[in-house]
């Protein structure tokens, strides 16, 4: 008597749908190790389901997470802080897609405050990284890149006055470590 049951189509394609899933689960947790919010964030953004939140909260946690990692590191360890501004990167272009998804003028203009402030702290990291000792010459590249970040910031239309008034300050601190000569 062979009591082996037969394993029907439905059964070995739910198994190595299964199978597929798990593996997809596994792979995204080493190459891509987030907490739990990041990936429900990134579900939330492809399926389309309340985009506008999820970018939010993503733009928000890359934030955060960049924010903490520049108290840690040294203004020296240029790597590292590379590493931080492609986060920083990330960061603005989930609040760009908030930007697309925004329903209403408040949820705009609470995307480009956060968009204006990611610039912000990217601008003035920049800055950091660019100006040189007394004695040494100040990397021009680094500069103009800072200078890009707060031009874009202050592009946005609706963004509070005191971040207006601080990224106005840092363009002008960039410009004058951009001019070889005193600027009276």
């Amino acid at each position: 008597m062979d009591r082996a049951q037969r394993v029907d189509g439905l059964e070995v394609a739910g198994w190595t749908l299964l199978a597929l899933l798990t593996t997809a689960v596994v792979a995204m947790a080493i190459l891509r190790p987030t907490d739990p919010a990041g990936v429900l964030n990134e579900i939330r953004l492809a399926a389309g389901f309340d985009r506008y939140e999820a970018a939010m909260e993503e733009g928000d946690r890359i934030y955060s997470t960049v924010v903490a990692e520049l108290r840690r590191i040294g203004e020296g360890d240029l790597d590292r802080r590379q590493g931080l501004y492609e986060l920083l990167a990330r960061s603005a272009d989930r609040y760009e897609v908030a930007r697309r998804e925004a329903e209403d003028y408040y949820e705009d203009q609470r995307a480009q405050a956060r968009l204006a402030r990611t610039c912000l702290l990217w601008a003035r990291s920049l800055h950091e990284d660019g100006t040189g000792k007394w004695y040494q010459r100040n990397d021009e590249a680094t500069l103009r890149r800072a200078r890009e970040l707060v031009d874009r910031a202050l592009a946005l239309p609706d963004i509070p006055g005191d971040q207006r008034e601080s990224l106005e300050e840092l363009g002008t601190r960039i410009d004058r470590a951009l001019t070889p000569w005193p600027i009276l």
